[in-house]
């Protein structure tokens, strides 16, 4: 491989890539769009989706609330296409109500608030995306690829929203939606999360509940969805993580053993000290049930991040090989200390003998001014009632 070079001589780490080449254009590309917008011309996006409504059957999926249905089925399928190219294109019920299609703003909501679930708008997903894989011909788009791309897009939300947080990389308050793109450019899955959300278990849910006809075999992700256990676990789903590493250049390689360590000269360099196969083996039994049970459907990437993110792991507790605590370790466990005085400062008394004297000298001092005679202290300080009491002279008034 020409575009990446090992060397301990590099300033900025080991591993150095360089950037490829841009590919070129494909000489009928321009031709193909060209012949396209001759025979349709500029086709407005309402009319896509009802072709698409139409011929997958999506709006099928959607199913009420209730047990009792009373609007026609022709005007449930115009309602439900303006609500969905309303919240498609984030223009609004209200604006899309101003049309004249006949039907009001209050019905179109109605609809939306009996109509528009989470479990419903999933499988309309599904059903879009089987009838695309359905329909690809392998002379215009090739083979079906085996790989998707996940990632995670940013969206502001209002506070009283369960999920917003503040977000610490980008500011502001926020909500995740995680995405799992095919290499058609078709969503299979996507989630809700919150900002604090481990995007290694979002990645690993998609994987394994897409629900589409689509066989992946890999999936692409950036450095916040890999992580050293989430390799590990992937393996045993039945898939590859492919992470684009941010900061390649210092990532460390780890060595099978200490007797192996000529066998891999050109990576010398990039790595470090041997795998700790006892570590593996004594987590071995519970990573496979884990997998299992994340694969039947009986446990959720999210509900234990310490298999996913090393960096969230529990803390370890007295008992066995496993971690568990018995009952004996109750017993053995020291009774806790009681908590001692805080420390009295040594010159706590001196301090306290010198505000002692300060309290006695002003003492004193009020009780030699109390007792002076009244015509003395009179005569020397005169109040402010006996001055302002004197009459003026007329003097004085002129």
């Amino acid at each position: 491989m020409p575009w990446v070079t090992i060397s301990g001589k590099h300033r900025n780490g080991a591993i150095k890539f360089t950037d490829p080449e841009p590919q070129k254009e494909p000489k009928n590309l321009r031709k193909l769009k060209k012949a396209i917008r001759k025979k349709w011309g500029t086709v407005a996006l309402i009319d896509i989706l009802k072709e698409a409504a139409l011929r997958t059957g999506m709006l099928k999926a959607l199913a009420p609330v209730g047990t009792r249905e009373a609007i026609d089925e022709a005007k449930l399928l115009e309602r439900l296409l303006l609500i969905a190219y309303a919240y498609g294109t984030n223009s609004g019920i209200g604006s899309v109500a101003a049309g004249e299609h006949g039907h009001s703003e209050e019905e179109l909501r109605y609809t939306a608030r009996r109509y528009l679930t989470a479990v419903g708008l999933k499988e309309a997903g599904v059903e879009i995306a089987n009838a695309t894989f359905a329909a690809r011909s392998e002379a215009v788009w090739g083979h079906g690829t085996t790989t998707v791309a996940s990632d995670s897009t940013h969206f502001k939300a209002w506070d009283r929203n369960i999920f917003t947080e503040w977000h610490s990389r980008y500011g502001g308050r926020r909500v995740l939606v995680y995405w799992h793109i095919e290499k058609g450019s078709m969503a299979i899955h996507s989630q809700l999360l919150n900002c604090t959300a481990s995007e290694v278990a979002a990645a690993t849910e998609g994987m394994m509940r897409h629900a589409t006809t689509m066989q992946t075999e890999g999936n692409y992700v950036d450095s916040h969805g890999r992580s050293e256990i989430g390799f590990g676990l992937t393996r045993f789903l039945g898939y590859d993580l492919l992470p684009r590493i941010k900061q390649i250049n210092k990532v460390k390689l780890y060595r099978p053993s200490r007797e192996d360590e000529d066998s891999y000269e050109r990576l010398a360099d990039a790595m470090t000290r041997p795998i700790r196969w006892d570590v593996i083996e004594n987590n071995y039994d519970q990573r496979i049930k884990y997998a299992t049970a994340i694969r039947v459907g009986t446990a959720s990437t999210g509900g234990h991040p310490a298999a996913l993110h090393p960096h969230r792991l529990p803390p370890r507790l007295p008992g066995n090989a496993g971690g568990r605590q018995s009952p004996e370790d109750h017993l053995r466990r020291p009774l806790p200390a009681r908590p001692r005085p805080p420390a009295r400062d040594p010159r706590r008394a001196e301090r306290r003998r010198g505000l002692e004297r300060r309290q006695r000298h002003r003492l004193l001092r009020q009780e030699q001014r109390s007792s002076l005679p009244t015509a003395v202290t009179s005569k020397n300080y005169p109040s402010s009632r006996s001055i302002s009491s004197r009459p003026r002279s007329s003097s004085s008034i002129r």
